[in-house]
């Protein structure tokens, strides 16, 4: 067919109706080795993408990719909706339906906004979800045409957060929305101390820069565990058929969603500081939040202690991009993302040098040990924080038969090790997944003994103590960690 050059777009893109785009697309998925079933559901949703109303501002560069023969990336794109696991949504962000978008963001939103209705009736309502944000951007370049609108270019989770807030908020639950990006812990305290319902992370934690998602955490602060977990999935995956969105400065003047402020913020640090168990503070410390949140946490936390701590000037302002970390994944279970931190370390004369990932809820740490920096495991860490706590609370008379320590299976058995030959109670064979330590600490709350836990540990560089939180805090290990350390330096020696 002879098409004229007015009908080319201003892309020199021709112009073409859905069924020739789609038509189109079915050549190039036909041209890749896959199963037909694939490639049937790609063109099915690609076919929604390009005819429904909901999807218009995605269409341009849909169209884009089709015409420049991204068949891979298309089908990859296209042929399912980004799954919602046990946790949330994580994963590339991008247009399509297996990728993070408003889109999927707000069917997530939407599908959890009727699991809390089902589970909590009018309570969900008033209660509310808190939501909370890191510093994730998209930039990535050459995938998408960047002379036409592109609507996942620079999206970040606070356009993800505010997306989520117009769909509970439309579904008449109150929002508490935090005003700038925060960790993870807070947003698990901030749950508690507001007695909200639920709560959204909009965070990938340490993976790519390339991509973002949602944690989903219930009324206690910790993520959802079995039947809770598969029963918001089911609802999210199969119940959705309707997204009811609302403006959300028009939510916002009608009360439904409420910015956090200050005091938030004020309480969590107060209840991080508390689980202090030392006065030692003579040492220096270096801290590397890897750009991320750990500025709102772990930083004022520790001067709030007053301990002399100073941030690595490579790593602390906020970037999603991660620039100065090796392969730009903000990790701290790896020794590579201490390797733009160490050279100041060292050339301040540091003790000790700690980071933290992008939600600032699992921590890394390096210490100075006869003039070498030695890297410190995620089990060496759990095994150092539970002697440590164990003899403080000894010493503080507080270690009684009923104190606990709780750690996940494949976490190391030192740890229980350590706890029996003190007399100490350890839950050890938790599945993988700290969520399963929140719930430990759950019952032992419920049981009136909350006082007893000393300690939750997992050997991905995850830790917690006191009962202000149910997911890991990186804050409230960096307290032990540093105390610890400036106790041992005191007796020459190190962690």
């Amino acid at each position: 067919i002879f098409i004229s050059q007015s009908f080319f777009n201003i892309r020199g893109i021709p112009y073409m109706t859905t069924n020739t785009w789609t038509a189109k697309a079915k050549d190039g998925f036909n041209s890749l080795d896959v199963s037909e079933t694939y490639i049937d559901s790609a063109l099915k949703w690609l076919d929604v993408w390009l005819t429904d109303p909901a999807f218009s501002e995605y269409v341009p560069q849909i169209q884009y990719l089709i015409e420049n023969g991204r068949w891979n990336f298309l089908l990859d794109a296209f042929y399912q909706v980004i799954p919602f696991g046990t946790g949330g949504r994580r994963g590339l962000v991008g247009v399509g339906p297996n990728r993070i978008n408003t889109w999927t963001i707000q069917a997530s939103a939407q599908g959890h906004s009727q699991y809390l209705i089902r589970q909590y009736g009018e309570q969900a309502r008033q209660r509310g979800v808190v939501l909370a944000f890191d510093v994730r951007k998209y930039t990535q370049k050459g995938i998408y045409d960047e002379a036409l609108a592109n609507p996942v270019m620079n999206l970040d989770g606070r356009r993800l957060a505010n997306a989520a807030a117009a769909v509970y908020a439309a579904n008449k639950i109150k929002v508490y929305m935090f005003k700038e990006e925060r960790s993870t812990p807070e947003l698990s305290y901030a749950i508690r101390h507001l007695k909200a319902v639920s709560g959204d992370m909009f965070s990938a934690s340490h993976n790519l820069p390339t991509d973002n998602g949602k944690k989903v955490y219930d009324q206690y602060g910790g993520q959802l565990i079995p039947p809770d977990d598969q029963i918001l999935v089911d609802e999210v995956t199969g119940n959705v058929t309707e997204i009811k969105r609302i403006n959300v400065a028009q939510a916002q003047k009608n009360g439904l969603i409420e910015v956090i402020d200050e005091q938030v913020d004020d309480a969590y640090y107060d209840a991080a500081c508390r689980v202090s168990l030392s006065d030692e503070r003579q040492l220096k410390i270096v801290y590397s939040p890897l750009h991320v949140t750990g500025l709102t946490s772990v930083y004022p936390i520790l001067r709030k202690l007053d301990f002399d701590i100073t941030l690595d000037p490579e790593t602390s302002n906020m970037s999603g991009a991660f620039e100065n970390v090796t392969f730009n994944i903000p990790n701290p279970e790896v020794i590579e993302s201490f390797d733009h931190s160490l050279p100041f370390a060292r050339q301040v004369g540091a003790d000790i040098l700690i980071s933290t990932d992008p939600d600032a809820d699992r921590i890394g740490v390096m210490a100075k040990h006869n003039g070498e920096w030695q890297f410190l495991t995620g089990n060496e860490i759990g095994i150092i924080l539970t002697n440590y706590a164990i003899s403080k609370y000894r010493s503080n008379g507080r270690l009684n038969r009923n104190s606990v320590v709780v750690k996940t299976d494949v976490t190391t058995s030192l740890m229980q090790k350590i706890a029996q030959q003190n007399k100490v109670q350890c839950i050890g064979d938790l599945l993988v997944g700290f969520k399963y330590i929140a719930d430990e600490m759950n019952k032992i709350e419920k049981a009136g003994k909350i006082d007893n836990f000393i300690f939750g540990a997992e050997e991905s560089h995850g830790y917690l103590t006191g009962n202000y939180a149910r997911d890991k805090d990186a804050a409230c290990a960096a307290i032990w960690l540093c105390e610890h350390a400036a106790e041992l330096k005191k007796l020459g020696k190190t962690l």
